[in-house]
């Protein structure tokens, strides 16, 4: 498996100097804004596989409420900014951006090692991401023409997922409690600098502003333990409900669909659907070598015609993009790492 992808690499890497597609598109076709990312060099990216790869294979599938705790705990050990052992830690990645024409990837110096990418503003000028301050996971926006950072939440709770909706209006999850009886809401900060809760929890992160701000969907998990993905209204008294089995939904510039993961027979796969659950179906890849691996993290491109994900295999976090009919399937980043990407 891995011979042939390192074939593919080869040949990409070849064409790519004289500008010819590659795997049905060229790199030139893509849009010019850059993707915020956990870059991880081909040396810590090959450590840090070495490392958890041994945990990466299973002897047996735990039950529906180990697994439940598992992803919790996981999740809550991502906020804080924790790997999965110390040694991990020198593997962590630098929070980036990956310029996709180019190959360019610029650190933010601004950004402190272990920073995670959480959305862009509508008018992709301002960066959200998660760091550590007091260690305690906040929230803070970049601005990439002056550099300049902000911070968006503070105090002694954590706060480590966020999306920025119209009029700077911002969705963000925050987690209280012990860490081992841990509950995570998602809350909005409202134009007038209010806060309030929009969800009860116990498990809700990663929201997304639909880009008219009449939506917010989430990723939660049911009383079985099966991952679901659920829509609040802001600016309403309903509660949240499930629209689809999944993660990670993100909205196309339109707002017209949401590409979102969904775990099918052992395997997470990209999928797409209206932002009500429905029309849901899977976007194939153009390789087999590819469709046996985990796909996960997916975001769309700002011209709403390709899907930036994260193909992951004991230990390895490749980044890769395809169109959104499924085609022209191709890796973005040689030997390297990158995790958490967003458009």
């Amino acid at each position: 498996m891995r011979a042939s992808r390192f074939r593919l690499a080869v040949v990409c890497a070849a064409v790519a100097l004289g500008s010819v597609a590659c795997a049905g598109f060229s790199l030139q076709e893509l849009p010019p804004e850059p993707i915020a990312l956990i870059y991880r060099t081909a040396d810590e990216a090959k450590r840090r596989a070495e490392l958890i790869e041994p945990r990466a294979r299973p002897t047996k599938r735990p039950g529906r409420s180990v697994l439940r705790m598992q992803q919790v705990e996981g999740y809550l050990g991502r906020l804080a900014g924790e790997t999965e052992q110390d040694r991990l830690i020198d593997t962590i990645g630098k929070l980036s951006l990956f310029y996709p024409r180019t190959g360019e990837v610029e650190p933010l110096v601004a950004a402190q090692r272990g920073s995670r990418p959480l959305d862009w503003s509508p008018d992709h000028t301002r960066l959200y991401f998660s760091a550590l301050r007091s260690n305690v996971p906040q929230v803070f926006s970049y601005e990439v023409s002056t550099r300049m950072v902000d911070r968006v939440t503070s105090g002694s709770d954590a706060h480590g997922f966020a999306s920025t909706g119209p009029e700077g209006r911002v969705a963000y999850a925050r987690v209280v409690g012990t860490r081992e009886r841990p509950r995570s809401r998602i809350w909005l900060l409202d134009r007038d600098g209010t806060r309030r809760p929009l969800t009860k929890g116990p498990s809700d992160y990663r929201p997304r502003f639909s880009p008219d701000g009449r939506t917010i969907l989430y990723s939660g998990y049911l009383e079985s333990g099966a991952p679901g993905i659920f829509a609040v209204d802001p600016d309403s008294d309903a509660p949240p409900h499930m629209v689809a089995r999944g993660l990670d939904p993100d909205f196309a510039p339109d707002g017209s669909w949401v590409a979102f993961s969904q775990r099918i027979k052992g395997r997470w796969k990209i999928w797409r659907m209206k932002p009500d659950g429905t029309g849901k179906y899977a976007i194939g890849g153009a390789s087999s070598t590819v469709e046996k691996l985990d796909a996960m993290n997916p975001t769309v491109s700002p011209d709403g015609r390709y899907i930036v994900y994260v193909s992951e295999e004991l230990g390895r976090q490749e980044l890769r993009v395809r169109r959104v009919d499924g085609t022209g399937d191709r890796p973005l980043l040689e030997g390297a790492d990158a995790g958490n990407p967003v458009w």
